[in-house]
């Protein structure tokens, strides 16, 4: 996995930056929209530079750029508000190479033509919105299933328009120079046509970023009732949902020109979902941030207005969004593929490895063997699904902690394996759950653990003898867990603990628990605590049920008077921050909480494609296919904020809250997408049950768990407004 620009890539994102940095002063945007969208001086410098080439072939004048360096010129582009037909000549001049058209890219090599791009196919006659059409001479389009040059001899006068752009409705004309016909005419032409879309997508991520910068500038500065308006949740939270929505647009626009380089079937159904997740995401992002100035942001001296009015005309110059989901849906079910552009040169790269791959096949071949049809019984997402012998031997076959050092009895691979065997986990139902949070305990025992404690219980929760479980959360404090009661006072070589608490789930199986206490009173809170490795069946520990509506058992844990040794503490005293740290770093990943929506996507298709008594299969309905279409796209931005979450901890990328984002998207996507299944199959979706429409069910109320347990969604936002977004803190 890399999820990194390349260095050439990063040196051409840095050159155009500088480039129109220099250029385009917010006072030059201003002037191009009262002429008509279109800087004659800015295009002349951006010819100068080559840039309308970048994506020819080097023999025909271009600098052979792939399609990743112009997404990432078209985010440069986007975040200064370009006023020129860039991206639309870009797209052109390409397709003018691959039909020879030499002459004519030689003249947009000097400047003397501006040949423009229709992303959608018209007839003659039609009245149309062209990109950028008031800024070219030309026009290439597909009319009437012919690819065409379409000369304006006379340019029309730009309209007033959302954006300030330079378009106007346009009567198609009869007369065209014909370029090509046939089946490779058309496509090349669609080709050309993804190709514009994920620019345009990479110029409206762009320029949401910037909005959101904006935003956080102005919400640093700007006071209200003697804080920072920043420090207000009602602010704060959503920008930081703005910030993860359009990380994930950003992603998703490299995971489809990834997916174009290795010829996935999935690519064309990328591009249409990323069509309309940047339509959702960064219209919002704009919003929140003009928003967050108030009036100010109506006022059209400050910029926020600027970046509102440009990203919503862009997402709407190919009609409604929203169609983009049946162009998605056909796609990726009914197999109607589209030609797409060459990718050129990709260096990111979205798999997780052979390694994973083959150990992802080895833990699907486990469970083929040895699931036997009494354990398949006890198949559930919970811990009623533990079964402590089918633990031993997925331990003893390496298919539990296989990241481990080879010197402590793992295989010492790398750390894409546990998500590898995570799927296969949830495609067969059986609980990560207590192997999970036994690897949290594992690893802190390796960084913070007595000898006695790395001698004694190490090997055992390998072998699968020990399992663990979490006991941080109180009655009287859940996401702030430095709050905690729970005290551990020294008694000679021991310590003594008392207290409760919530949320302790696997504890009525489990050997122990991760116990936080409070073993200063008297400091702060964030500096008066210890973790200790507390035995569950210790005298004094009490354990009690408790139901829930994901039909998962969890408990409250009452502790009085329990003696532990002092060979049970992990890290110094008073030091459990640090120990608190790298317990939660997993936790925070999102990958835990990403899961549920494979089995959810697989119950999804497996009921999507049940024929009823007449033949019909729910997938044969147009309004069905948008929707899963739709639940597709959230459950491919998860997964890919959840990648960059795991690439980074693998990579030690630190500093980043790929973490709290990814944990964040997750959680709330996979509430939403639960719902949205729950509303296409009602009003059969109600009832309980483990396949198809039952697992539906199931899923919808496993996900509202997800949105709680590791931290809320509130306690991330503020994480991610506050690290993320350089905002105030907006936590006592």
């Amino acid at each position: 996995m890399q999820l990194q620009p390349s260095e050439d890539q990063r040196l051409v994102r840095d050159s155009f930056a500088a480039f129109f940095r220099k250029e385009l002063p917010s006072a030059r945007i201003r002037e191009a929209e009262r002429a008509g969208g279109f800087d004659t001086a800015l295009w002349q410098s951006l010819v100068a530079l080559g840039a309308p080439l970048m994506r020819v072939p080097a023999d025909k004048g271009g600098s052979d750029s792939g399609l990743l360096d112009a997404v990432f010129m078209a985010a440069e582009y986007g975040r200064y508000l370009a006023p020129a037909p860039l991206l639309e000549v870009l797209v052109a001049a390409r397709l003018l190479a691959a039909l020879n058209r030499d002459e004519l890219l030689e003249q947009i090599a000097r400047g003397d033509r501006r040949v423009g791009f229709m992303p959608l196919p018209v007839n003659a006659g039609d009245r149309v919105v062209v990109p950028n059409l008031c800024a070219c001479d030309a026009i290439v389009a597909l009319r009437d299933n012919q690819l065409v040059l379409l000369t304006i001899d006379s340019a029309p006068l730009a309209q007033n328009n959302l954006g300030r752009a330079a378009i106007a409705p346009w009567p198609v004309p009869a007369d065209a120079e014909l370029l090509a016909e046939g089946p490779d005419a058309i496509n090349l032409f669609q080709g050309a046509a993804e190709e514009w879309k994920l620019l345009v997508a990479s110029a409206a991520v762009g320029a949401a970023q910037r909005a959101m910068e904006i935003a956080s500038e102005y919400a640093n500065e700007r006071e209200a009732f003697g804080r920072p308006i920043g420090s207000y949740q009602g602010i704060a939270h959503p920008l930081a949902d703005s910030a993860c929505d359009v990380d994930g647009a950003e992603l998703l626009i490299w995971r489809a020109v990834s997916a174009i380089a290795e010829k996935d079937p999935e690519a064309d159904s990328l591009i249409s979902q990323v069509w309309w997740w940047v339509s959702e995401a960064c219209p919002m992002a704009a919003h929140r941030s003009l928003r967050t100035l108030g009036g100010y942001g109506l006022t059209l001296e400050y910029d926020a207005q600027l970046y509102l009015r440009r990203i919503k005309t862009w997402v709407l110059l190919c009609g409604n969004p929203e169609s983009a989901l049946d162009d998605a849906g056909a796609r990726l079910f009914l197999q109607q593929h589209v030609g797409l552009p060459p990718a050129g040169e990709v260096s990111i790269e979205f798999g997780l490895g052979e390694q994973a791959h083959a150990y992802e096949q080895e833990t699907r071949t486990f469970f083929e063997k040895n699931l036997t049809s009494e354990l398949k019984k006890k198949r559930h997402h919970s811990t009623s699904s533990h079964d402590p012998e089918f633990h031993k031997q997925l331990a003893a076959a390496g298919l539990i902690f296989g990241n481990w050092p080879v010197e402590q009895g793992g295989r010492g691979y790398d750390g894409y394996i546990a998500h590898a065997a995570s799927r296969v986990f949830e495609e067969v139902n059986w609980s990560t759950f207590m192997a999970g949070t036994s690897g949290m305990v594992a690893g802190v025992i390796q960084l913070f653990g007595s000898d006695e404690a790395k001698r004694d219980i190490l090997p055992r929760i390998r072998d699968g003898e020990i399992i663990c479980s979490l006991g941080f959360s109180e009655p009287s404090c859940g996401s702030d867990v430095f709050a905690a009661k729970t005290s551990a006072v020294k008694d000679g070589d021991d310590w003594l603990i008392n207290g409760q608490k919530m949320f302790t789930t696997g504890a009525h199986i489990a050997d122990y628990v991760l116990l936080l206490t409070r073993t200063d009173p008297d400091a702060k809170k964030h500096a008066g605590i210890t973790l200790f490795l507390v035995p569950l069946k210790a005298e004094g520990v009490e354990i009690h049920k408790v139901e829930t509506l994901m039909s998962e058992r969890t408990n409250i844990t009452y502790y009085q008077d329990v003696r532990v040794s002092d060979a049970m503490r992990l890290g110094d005293v008073n030091a459990g921050v640090f120990v608190m740290i790298k317990a939660l770093e997993s936790e925070h990943s999102g990958a835990g909480y990403h899961m549920g929506q494979i089995s959810l996507w697989l119950h999804a298709m497996q009921w999507a494609n049940t024929k009823d008594a007449n033949g019909q299969r729910p997938l044969d309905n147009a309004d069905i296919r948008r929707g899963l279409a739709r639940v597709r796209t959230r459950f491919n931005v998860s997964e890919i904020l959840m990648f960059r979450s795991l690439w980074a901890s693998e990579e030690g990328v630190e500093g980043t809250l790929y973490g709290p984002k990814s944990k964040l998207f997750a959680s709330e996507s996979y509430t939403t997408n639960s719902w949205e299944l729950m509303k296409l199959a009602a009003p059969f979706s109600l009832f309980e049950g483990r396949e198809g429409l039952g697992g539906i069910e199931q899923g919808h109320r496993r996900a509202y768990g997800t949105t709680i347990y590791g931290g809320t969604s509130e306690i991330h936002r503020s994480r991610i407004a506050e690290s993320a977004l350089g905002l105030p803190r907006t936590r006592g």
